[in-house]
């Protein structure tokens, strides 16, 4: 009888042994595949920053996408002393009033809400050549803050300011049209 009983023993420490083994094993591979999905994601980080750009000829807004991956522009807002603009004109009435001056001749505008935006791109949203119009325009710009709300491939997203680092952020669940701003 003794026999018995250590064989038994043995056949049980070595299927326990064995369900210890495994249950380790896929442990290890849920965590590499954890490790993998966020290595995944890391070679295709879009990171946006708004900025401006001066030269002799005038200035500019822009966006640069400085990450390794298409960043998605899910929003774009605008503000003037905190009330929403939705138009570039609106923005040129409120600031400079209206019969400003400002015209198409003396700007140049490229929508990014809705686009994608490659990695290593820069992209002028809107371009103004210099007069003494747009001279006073950009000595008022801390009136303005302008805010993008992009994606990444994965439907990460994030939140930047003019003039800030791009933060986590919740996707917006759908954009209200008139909410929206439009270069």
């Amino acid at each position: 009888m003794p026999i018995f009983k250590t064989k038994i023993k043995t056949e049980a420490f070595a299927a326990v042994t064995a369900i210890i083994v495994s249950a380790c094993a896929l442990g290890v591979s849920f965590y590499e595949v954890r490790i993998m999905r966020a290595q995944q994601k890391s070679m295709v980080w879009p990171h946006v920053l708004m900025g401006q750009q001066y030269d002799g000829d005038g200035f500019a807004l822009e966006a640069y996408n400085k990450g390794v991956g298409p960043a998605m522009v899910e929003s774009l807002k605008l503000w003037v002393d905190n009330k929403p603009m939705n138009s570039l004109n609106q923005v040129l009435d409120t600031i400079l009033g209206e019969g400003h001056g400002i015209d198409w001749n003396n700007y140049s505008i490229h929508n990014v809400n809705g686009n994608v935006l490659e990695s290593g791109y820069e992209l002028p949203m809107v371009r103004f050549s210099w007069n003494d119009q747009t001279r006073k325009l950009q000595k008022r710009l801390g009136r303005i803050r302008i805010e993008m709300i992009y994606k990444s491939i994965y439907d990460d997203c994030w939140k930047v300011t003019f003039g800030t680092n791009p933060e986590p952020c919740d996707c917006p669940a759908e954009k209200i049209a008139s909410e929206q701003f439009s270069f």
